[in-house]
């Protein structure tokens, strides 16, 4: 009986404790490289969650709230004290109020500007300081900040704070406060002045490829050289913990503004596809450059629009795929693919095509997210929604974060952001694909293999967008991969250029079959376009997969202006706002053009983007509890963006 209540106690405190920490641990919505509030960098460790404790959801919040404004008053007060106190008093008082001015700065910035670390490999979190941390501070220095005219801050009053010796639930001491070496206590230091903020030299960009090391270090100097318009952030980490990096920009990167489009691009989901990862660093670069050298373009893109860019999906792959370039001696090289042995001859410039093309678990990252594709033509056939389909049960069953924290990191992150328009760079051809990527089922035959959806005409605008403005992609005698996507504009539709069929995918030019279980898994794109409102494309944008660094030049060449117009098509068609009689926002309204069965829903602030071409369009907007609202709109030209508010009448 004594030994039951035992386990019975400690299960309790077990379950006490896990309870505690869950409670004190801050979920936050990404890790965001630490730019623009660089006094916290030393606390923070370089990165921060954000939105904090204080509901500053980006640094510049941070930067004008009265918590940092009274970080910099205290920290200019004791040392201007601390100097004054070193001619007259005791040097040990000098040195007290020095300790008491970082110590300050420590806590207050484990408040302002929390460090960010992972949970888990998608969920990010911060920590609070320890109460009995905070309560060393506020005993020693209380009385130093009131002698200056200054009262303890209410955002550090220890009572908010929990107190625990695991570090599991809030930071310790040997976390925020750094030591004091003997040295520093006797070295002489100048009053603080505030300075004239100086851009950080943005170095030039080399046409190379980058390792990881690299390119973080350069995406690092471009949110340091553009802390006006850019900020680093992470959305997850791989199976073997390296950071999915994205970089935005915008005239104001930290903050979503209202009806400003947002888009992305992707690089590397294939690890081993390299070209495009190298595109986006540079096209990064470009836009920061660009934007201190006051282009027009760049400036109007970044007023109008917010722009993510993940170079690269599949951090592990590239590793592999980097690794095997290093280490490429005899020109044949062996792969298993799904269980088929075949070798593959390969000039020394010429990279095997699956070393690197899969997560450190061995999984295609392009053919695993949920299958909606399919659901939606089952809806076409016996009814049903036509929009943000939701993730089928057995999907989260049978795919764990476990073996595709990857998958799940993005799919978190095409959640969170309302995203209008995106496209993912791939390697190994020449084209502009585009939904559907699965052929109709038809009863007794096989489906026709172009299988349209609803925005087709859109998706098509899209693609020759990119394909039309690259150098080869639609010209018949310069797109020499071995296809005839040059003589068709260099476009095509997903399902008309190979087959997936039930989660199994035929390619002619790997002569293999990937098959999976009774989980239906497809590509990024239909899910994106399933999902969300998100109009997504894929883009393969050159022959080798992996290119040698000599031609990174001539592929930035070719896909400049295509990365440009591509992104500038983000504002066609319409977008507006949607309100009720009272102006307040309408959220997940449904915006539906007559003649096309695919709907979109506004976001939280009542706002919504269509993707539409040049014509004539009757659009209307229903929401449950309101009267339905319907205009007649003419858009004349991709050009700019057609403005249509509605305001909804209560029933």
């Amino acid at each position: 009986m004594a030994i039951n209540i035992c386990l019975y106690t400690t299960r309790f405190l077990c379950c006490f404790v896990l309870f505690a920490i869950v409670q004190s641990q801050e979920e936050t919505d990404e890790c965001e490289y630490l730019s623009n509030v660089r006094a916290c960098r030393p606390v923070a460790k370089g990165w921060i969650a954000l939105p904090n404790r204080l509901g500053h959801k980006s640094q510049d919040e941070i930067i004008k709230s009265p918590e940092y404004r009274f970080l910099e008053n205290a920290s200019i007060a004791l040392e201007l004290s601390r100097v004054d106190s070193g001619s007259t008093w005791h040097v040990k008082s000098a040195a007290n109020r020095q300790q008491c001015e970082i110590q300050i700065y420590q806590l207050a910035c484990s408040i302002i500007a929390p460090r960010c670390y992972y949970v888990d490999k998608i969920r990010a979190g911060s920590k609070p300081p320890c109460r009995n941390v905070c309560e060393d501070v506020q005993d020693r220095c209380e009385n130093l900040l009131v002698a200056e005219g200054l009262q303890w801050p209410d955002f550090l009053r220890c009572n908010r704070f929990q107190n625990s010796h695991q570090s599991s639930i809030c930071r310790q001491t040997k976390d925020i406060l750094a030591p004091i070496s003997r040295s520093s206590r006797w070295r002489p230091i100048s009053v603080r002045r505030p300075k004239r903020h100086k851009y950080r030299v943005l170095r030039p960009i080399r046409f190379i490829h980058h390792s990881r090391e690299n390119m973080i270090r350069i995406l690092k100097n471009i949110a340091l050289a553009c802390p006006d318009v850019a900020r680093l952030y992470s959305v997850g980490k791989s199976v073997q913990k390296r950071s999915l990096m994205v970089i935005k920009f915008s005239d104001n990167p930290g903050k979503h503004e209202r009806s400003e489009p947002e888009m992305k691009w992707i690089g590397a989901i294939h690890g081993n596809e390299v070209v495009g990862r190298e595109m986006l660093i540079i096209f990064a670069h470009l836009l920061c450059r660009e934007w201190r050298n006051n282009n027009k373009r760049i400036r109007s893109m970044l007023e109008t629009t917010r722009i993510h860019i993940m170079p690269c999906m599949n951090p592990d792959g590239y590793h592999k795929a980097a690794h095997q370039v290093k280490t490429y001696a005899s020109g044949v090289l062996y792969a298993n693919y799904c269980n088929l042995m075949f070798s593959i001859s390969q000039a020394p410039n010429r990279r095997d095509w699956l070393t690197g093309r899969y997560s450190a678990r061995g999984y295609d990252l392009n053919r695993n997210f949920p299958d909606l594709t399919s659901l939606m033509y089952v809806h076409e056939r016996f009814g049903g929604s036509n929009h943000h389909l939701d993730i089928p049960a057995s999907y989260w069953r049978e795919k764990s974060e476990a073996r595709f924290p990857e998958i799940y990191a993005v799919i978190k992150w095409i959640k969170r952001y309302p995203f209008v328009l995106s496209s993912q760079l791939h390697g190994g051809e020449l084209v502009a694909n585009y939904p559907y990527d699965v052929r109709r089922p038809r009863r007794g035959r096989q489906g026709s293999p172009y299988a349209q959806c609803p925005d087709d005409q859109v998706f098509r605008g899209l693609a020759s967008t990119y394909a039309q403005n690259h150098g080869t992609m639609a010209n018949p005698d310069l797109n020499d991969c071995g296809s005839d996507f040059g003589e068709q504009g260099g476009i095509t539709n997903g399902a008309d250029w190979y087959t997936l069929h039930g989660g199994k995918l035929a390619t002619l030019a790997l002569c293999a079959v990937i098959t999976y279980n009774d989980v239906v898994c497809l590509g990024m794109q239909d899910f994106n376009y399933l999902h969300t409102n998100c109009f997504e494309t894929t883009m393969e944008i050159s022959c080798d997969k992996f290119s040698p660094s000599g031609v990174l030049s001539l592929e930035w060449q070719n896909n400049k202006q295509s990365l440009l117009l591509y992104t500038e098509a983000v504002h066609w068609g319409v977008k507006g706002l949607v309100v009720n009689q009272s102006g307040d926002a309408v959220s997940d309204a449904v915006v539906h053009v007559a003649g096309i069965d695919h709907d979109i829903t506004t976001s939280e602030l009542g706002e919504y983007w269509r993707l539409l071409m040049p014509g004539t369009y009757q659009i209307s907007v229903s929401r449950k509890g309101f009267l339905d609202a319907s205009r007649e709109i003419e858009i004349a030209s991709n050009n700019s963006t057609l403005i249509a508010n509605f305001v909804l009448q209560n029933l």
